[in-house]
């Protein structure tokens, strides 16, 4: 996004292949769950090869000092290593992908709960669905315009603003259905919707619940489960009470101490299957 034909660049159609563990693989999850295929290689190719550009929504995650461009997730208090620090055979394919559900569940499972706020913006805050990207911000302006700036966060707390407060066992926020291709987080999430998804698990549940719901996680069924919460939203702050506390996007560390969000709807694309083709 640094580049001066940030653009141009952000609109080229990427295609996505499930071939690693990282957080390709949940929006490659994402892509055949919106195009109601099963998730293998071949189908992946072959919505490559016969697929369309599909606007795909960003989300700008900032510190302060650092501002990122998320495609999938942040995650608040999920002590997974850092991808780039595991061996190769444990962050490739299948594999990967089933080490990272285990270590999810096992860490999830044995974290104490921790203390926090998060802020969000309601989404029924706005009559309107959110305008896309380009449609407030043409794309034959200026090349140097910056990149997309966050400029929900008037009034935070106040207003339109609700407050949740821990204790918390975790926090994901996603921008699709999918953080991995075990992991069903958000079954209601388009594409290119214009929201996030905010998904906390209760600190005040016994751990057997937390089980009952991690393991409810592939279908999607953890919805239903008392101890799991869900909001869409538009932009959210997540303040944890702790330094210590681990904050990753798209499943890289980024500092805090606390992370401000916002969604750009429709801001970048990727190929998919057209909509009016999906399989019932």
């Amino acid at each position: 996004m640094a580049r001066p034909d940030w653009k141009q660049a952000i609109r080229q159609p990427l295609g996505i292949l499930p071939i690693d563990s990282g957080s390709a693989n949940g929006l490659a999850a994402s892509v055949a769950h919106h195009s109601h295929e099963n998730l293998d290689l071949v189908n992946a190719a072959f919505a490559l090869i016969k697929g369309r550009p599909q606007d795909l929504d960003i989300t700008s995650v900032s510190n302060g000092t650092e501002t990122r461009y998320s495609f999938l997730k942040l995650e608040w208090a999920l002590s997974k290593e850092d991808q780039s620090a595991l061996p190769p055979h444990a962050a490739s394919g299948i594999l990967g992908d089933l080490r990272y559900s285990m270590s999810l569940r096992r860490q999830i499972a044995r974290t104490p709960a921790f203390s926090g706020r998060i802020w969000y913006l309601r989404q029924d805050a706005d009559v309107h669905q959110p305008a896309k990207y380009f449609q407030e911000h043409s794309s034959e302006e200026s090349e140097s315009e910056e990149a997309p700036g966050q400029d929900l966060f008037t009034d935070l707390g106040r207003g339109k603003w609700t407050e949740l407060q821990g204790p918390f066992r975790s926090a994901w926020v996603t921008n699709a259905s999918h953080a991995t291709p075990s992991a069903f987080v958000a079954p209601g999430a388009q594409l290119d919707d214009g929201y996030t998804y905010i998904t906390v698990i209760d600190g005040t549940h016994p751990r057997s619940e937390v089980w009952r719901m991690l393991f409810s996680l592939e279908t999607g069924r953890h919805l239903k489960r008392p101890a799991v919460q869900q909001i869409g939203t538009r932009a959210l702050k997540l303040q944890p009470a702790r330094a210590s506390d681990r904050l990753c996007v798209d499943g890289y560390p980024m500092s805090g101490p606390s992370l401000v969000a916002q969604v750009h709807r429709g801001l970048a694309r990727i190929v998919a299957l057209p909509r009016q083709r999906q399989r019932q």
